[in-house]
């Protein structure tokens, strides 16, 4: 009977010391990751031909806490400048953006961003004529970010997302479009380091 009872004490003894392992009881909490700021640049539209468009936001978590679900406000510049487009022969656009991106289950967020600024179109591809205006684009995207590192290193993070980009105002502000609308699906690949 004893050799029954010391089987059972070291079973149960193991059994606690395992969950105790896996739950994290009996354990230091590791510190919240209060890094709240981020900046960030999109690897991908800047070597599209067409596209072109370059993209540095700045992020600050201003609901929750960043090792949680949490929300992030978001500032941030569009640059197009002088390239090649399919409605204009070449094309600039500058814009500045706001958004808010939440975070709902470790990476895995969805976002909406709003975009103003200015547009200057050369020899429209329709009608021959060069065009400028002040622009606006809405945009929806859903991604998944990842951190890159350990520990502390962890501060370097990579984001795939895919989103919709629509055109807000006057269809013409670059000319005659010729059926082409302007809304995009698009990818992006975010690179972006938390500090």
């Amino acid at each position: 009977m004893p050799v029954r009872q010391w089987t059972f004490r070291s079973v149960t003894a193991a059994a606690v010391a395992v969950l105790s392992a896996t739950t994290g009881r009996g354990q230091v909490a590791p510190a919240p990751d209060v890094r709240r700021w981020g900046l960030e640049v999109d690897l991908i539209q800047p070597f599209i031909p067409e596209v072109n468009i370059s993209t540095i936001k700045a992020t600050r978590t201003v609901v929750g806490m960043p090792s949680v679900s949490h929300g992030d406000l978001m500032l941030g510049v569009f640059i197009r400048p002088n390239i090649t487009h399919d409605v204009a022969t070449r094309i600039s656009e500058y814009m500045g953006s706001i958004g808010y991106r939440q975070y709902f289950r470790r990476g895995l967020h969805a976002e909406a961003q709003y975009y103003a600024g200015y547009v200057w179109g050369e020899r429209n591809r329709f009608d021959g004529k060069d065009y400028e205006g002040f622009v606006q684009f809405a945009e929806v995207n859903a991604g998944y970010r990842i951190p890159v590192g350990r520990g502390e290193r962890r501060r370097l993070y990579v984001t795939p997302q895919i989103g919709y980009l629509q055109g807000l105002n006057d269809k013409l502000i670059i000319g005659p479009r010729n059926g082409k609308e302007d809304a995009f699906v698009q990818g992006k690949l975010l690179v972006g380091f938390s500090f």
